[in-house]
């Protein structure tokens, strides 16, 4: 005798194909100050350095500098590709700031492009 099956029900599953890219990613990022000690309302020379590894991609940086935690400057390099070396130099004024020690914080976030 034949065997007969009923359908029970069907499911389904995507892949997406892509070509595959070397990614560049964000290598080092460092942070320093031309100076560690100044009078109020002298400026201070924040100097943040990046590097990115070699690749095929693009990336969008985008980073935020905190005073304090209250953000004082942001700002985005774009379209950086792969083997940049780049200094970025934020001069954070000092003037209504009360003496005494303060806390600079850096936040960096990437966004990754296709190649063209």
């Amino acid at each position: 005798m034949a065997m007969v099956y009923q359908l029970v029900g069907t499911k389904s599953i995507s892949v997406s194909i892509q070509r595959q890219y070397v990614q560049t990613d964000l290598k080092v990022w460092n942070i320093s100050l031309d100076k560690t000690t100044v009078y109020v309302g002298e400026p201070i020379t924040l100097t943040i350095h990046i590097e990115t590894t070699s690749g095929d991609t693009l990336i969008n940086v985008k980073y935020e500098v905190y005073m304090d935690n209250s953000l004082i400057h942001s700002d985005e390099l774009r379209s950086l590709g792969g083997g940049v070396s780049k200094d970025i130099d934020v001069t954070i004024d000092t003037s209504g700031m009360s003496p005494g020690k303060h806390t600079i914080m850096v936040k960096m976030y990437k966004e990754l492009m296709p190649a063209i």
